[in-house]
């Protein structure tokens, strides 16, 4: 666009109003789409939870010796049973492999975590900043853009409400997931 002088004064004054109603319409959208932004890209807080993670894989922990007594005890008394035997291995060594991930699992849900968080603000970066800003190409959208504005913003404000809950749900999950893999 050129400069705004006295030669163009006729073309510059519509468009610098338009320019002035698109940034009073957008004024509000902006701190949603931040928000929003944030909600989606940033990796979500757990370091929270880890007390309580700490809790429940010390109560998981308490089992760890009965497994293990009882396929110590299985493979004891199985004798000459070959199948008795290898059951009892194969618990051995489950039981084995279940201490080392439930150990390691908030380690590993963080990691899956900030993976999720680079992908989603990798993909958010491709897109435009102005993408999802309001715009006013012509003078029949000007006042399709003031009716759809109002359900526009009821649409960000579900859309940051929705994404609170699962910013809540993934963050208590790090609880949850020694229990999934228990």
């Amino acid at each position: 666009m050129a400069e705004c002088g006295i030669l163009n004064i006729g073309t510059c004054l519509p468009e610098k109003l338009i320019e002035y109603i698109t940034s009073i319409l957008n004024a509000p959208l902006q701190p949603l789409l931040t928000f929003i932004k944030y909600l989606l890209s940033e990796p979500i807080q757990i370091q929270l939870f880890v007390s309580l993670w700490a809790i429940i894989v010390y109560v998981l922990s308490m089992f760890y010796a009965f497994f293990i007594i009882y396929s110590g005890f299985t493979f004891m008394i199985s004798g000459y049973d070959a199948a008795k035997r290898e059951n009892a291995k194969e618990w051995l060594k489950n039981i084995i492999i279940m201490i080392i991930l439930v150990q390691a699992s908030f380690f590993i849900y963080e990691l899956i975590i900030e993976l999720s968080s680079i992908m989603s603000s990798t993909t958010l970066s491709l897109i435009d900043n102005n993408f999802f800003l309001l715009t006013i190409d012509n003078t029949i959208n000007i006042g399709l853009q003031l009716i759809f504005t109002l359900l526009y913003i009821v649409a960000l404000l579900l859309t940051i409400v929705f994404l609170v809950i699962r910013y809540v749900i993934v963050a208590v999950g790090v609880v949850l997931f020694p229990l999934s893999i228990f």
